[in-house]
């Protein structure tokens, strides 16, 4: 099964595969004009970088998903959340097996050497999943191909499609009623007045916003640091971004 999503969407996609019990992997590339350009002003305006993703199925249900260059940073990203000091070594990560999901086992690496427990990888995994979905949800141009074939293995959780899309594709909806202020979870907030926040808001709070906002963390980077989805961050966020605050 391939083609594009102006013949059908993602969702479909995903029911099908569903419907038909599939197991194998889902490959999905973004497809449009993604440069980063300034406005007149010289203000910049957001252009997110071509993507893909891959989503791994058994029986109709998801393993797990990925984004298509994968840098072992989203998984960092929650071991930050988890306070996980410990990480493994260049050559640790060498001698891992070959893969098309090298996230995958990078978490299983973890979880054998005892650096994580069960709990603790399957949150990370269900928080990843999570915002793939999210990211291919959204999309409207692209191109797609589904292999069927053996499972990735070995699995630790398997996820029901249906409730993952009706609640996800409500987060979508939710989420397009941001814009024009928020628009991608890539976004880097930064303070920009802090006066103004500091006479209407308690100092811990502007505090936090401090230690966050600092122009290098993204939306995205900072729902895994606090293990909340990204539309929870960003209607945290939305009334000081509204403001012209952050």
């Amino acid at each position: 099964m391939q083609g594009n999503l102006n013949e059908i969407d993602i969702c479909s996609i995903l029911q099908l595969i569903d419907l038909g019990q599939r197991t194998g992997q889902l490959w999905v590339r973004a497809t449009g004009h993604h440069n980063n350009k300034l406005a007149g002003d010289g203000a910049s305006i957001y252009r997110p970088k071509q993507q893909s993703w891959f989503v791994f199925f058994l029986n109709g249900q998801i393993i797990y998903c990925q984004e298509g260059e994968s840098s072992l940073s989203r998984i960092n990203d929650y071991l930050r959340h988890y306070r996980v000091e410990t990480r493994l070594t260049d050559k640790q990560i060498a001698s891992l097996p070959s893969t098309d999901a090298p996230e995958y086992a990078y978490l299983w690496a973890l979880l054998e050497r005892n650096i994580i427990n069960p709990k603790i990888a399957a949150s990370i995994i269900h928080g990843l999943v999570h915002e793939t979905l999210f990211d291919l949800l959204s999309l409207h141009q692209g191109n797609f191909i589904f292999h069927q074939g053996a499972a990735l293995a070995p699995q630790l959780n398997t996820f029901e499609i249906a409730p993952f899309v009706t609640k996800i594709t409500k987060q979508v909806q939710e989420w397009k009623q941001l814009y024009p202020h928020i628009q991608s979870p890539e976004q880097l907030p930064v303070l920009s007045h802090k006066v103004q926040l500091q006479s209407s808001l308690p100092e811990t709070t502007v505090s936090k916003l401090q230690h966050w906002a600092d122009g290098k963390t993204s939306l995205r980077q900072l729902a895994r640091y606090l293990n909340r989805d990204i539309l929870t961050v960003a209607k945290a966020i939305y009334p000081y971004v509204q403001q012209s605050w952050l």
